[in-house]
């Protein structure tokens, strides 16, 4: 008999928290910090479609794609290039690199943070720094709620 209650709070014990797949509606909130003097508050609201991988991880596709690790309800999306862009006229382009940490409330909802960094890559960026009046490379950090769209 102990050994099936064993296996039972195994079982059990081993199944972890694993959020809703489906269109969820994320909500911009403040910025943080921002010192690329890049960043306009957003007050549009995106979608992404989260689709749970099945091993403790989750997808998150929108206007950009993170992979996402879960620990409990806890969530990381690890840094990653999610955006260039050439300066026309210049050697020099500047690379989005893009982090989400969060955590989620219950199965349909989360909250958290963005943390986008932009460097600049190429001759002309000291160049481009001063004309933009930053160093880079900078930083925009940004809260956001979400939650599963029914």
């Amino acid at each position: 008999m102990r050994s099936y209650l064993l296996v039972a709070a195994l079982i059990l014990g081993g199944c972890g928290f694993t959020p809703t797949e489906g269109t969820w509606l994320m909500d911009q909130g403040t910025v943080l910090e921002d010192s690329c003097d890049l960043h306009e508050d957003s007050t549009e609201d995106e979608t992404f479609e989260l689709i749970d991988n099945g091993d403790g991880t989750f997808d998150a596709d929108g206007e950009f794609h993170f992979e996402c690790e879960l620990d409990g309800k806890d969530f990381t999306c690890p840094r990653s290039l999610t955006d260039e862009e050439d300066i026309d006229s210049a050697d020099a382009k500047l690379e989005g690199y893009r982090e989400v940490v969060g955590t989620f409330d219950d199965i349909d909802q989360m909250s958290g943070t963005h943390d986008a960094e932009v460097r600049c890559v190429g001759d002309d960026c000291d160049s481009i720094a001063t004309a933009l009046d930053i160093t880079f490379p900078c930083t925009v950090v940004q809260e956001f709620t979400a939650s599963l769209q029914e």
